[in-house]
């Protein structure tokens, strides 16, 4: 997507643009030696609202896109997290880097045949602590990012929600009741749902365990299929549920 659409209604914002680029494994760790294992490289853009972006220094990235070079479709996945952690553009004699969730998040999005992926956020204070994130982010910024996930998810239909158990419930009604109104035009997924906390999970490595069942690693490694998800609404409350258990629920999406 261009500026111009990205930010369409959002007045007076300052957004500058970088390039990304890095490359990684489809499989790491214990798989590294997975007999299908590849190199995915990826080239993209972000957008930041300072010049030279960093972590904890009042610094927000607003949106990130990249392709992988190594697929043959065209099809574009938008994931939506938590926060932005450490992905850089090239600076000051160093490479630019995509940080590990990044990296997941392309991972599963490549294994289930996408070329490019949009990554949004709940929120967008650059953070790898999202504890610390959520104490420091500006509620200001919070208003903008909810109008450039509108923005960007009605130009693209095919949404990944791995907000995991850290979202603000403020930041996830505002967000579901700010595509509402388009949520039967989007195809919603998980790659993997925590049924103790009744939320998708994150991709971050630390969540794949054996407490959780390792999501990542069965997403990746099995023939496992993203999991199919509607916006459930309550007065003026919006939550997510899984399609599989709608037929128990009232006021859901398609």
């Amino acid at each position: 997507m261009n500026k111009e659409e990205i930010f369409k209604n959002i007045p007076y914002i300052k957004a500058y643009r970088h390039d990304i680029t890095d490359s990684f494994d489809l499989y790491f760790g214990q798989n590294k030696n997975n007999k299908n294992n590849c190199l995915i490289e990826v080239k993209g853009v972000a957008y930041y609202n300072c010049e030279t972006p960093k972590a904890k220094s009042d610094c927000y990235r607003y949106y990130l896109e990249l392709e992988m070079n190594n697929q043959k479709n065209n099809k574009t996945l938008v994931i939506l997290m938590l926060n932005p952690s450490n992905t850089f553009p090239e600076m000051n004699g160093k490479k630019s880097t995509v940080d590990g969730t990044v990296k997941n998040a392309v991972r599963i999005a490549y294994k289930a045949g996408y070329s490019k992926v949009i990554i949004l956020n709940s929120f967008n204070y650059i953070d790898g602590n999202s504890l610390t994130a959520i104490k420091t982010t500006k509620q200001s910024s919070t208003e903008i990012n909810t109008k450039i996930i509108s923005n960007v998810l009605k130009e693209h239909k095919n949404l990944m929600i791995a907000w995991g158990t850290k979202v603000r419930k403020r930041d996830k009604n505002s967000i579901l009741s700010s595509i509402w109104d388009i949520a039967t035009d989007l195809k919603i997924y998980a790659y993997a749902w925590n049924k103790n906390s009744n939320c998708p999970y994150h991709p971050a490595s630390r969540v794949d365990n054996k407490n959780n069942g390792f999501p990542l690693t069965k997403f990746l490694t099995d023939k496992t299929n993203f999991l199919k998800l509607g916006i459930l609404k309550q007065n003026d409350k919006f939550d997510l549920v899984l399609k599989s258990q709608i037929e128990l629920r009232r006021n859901w999406t398609k």
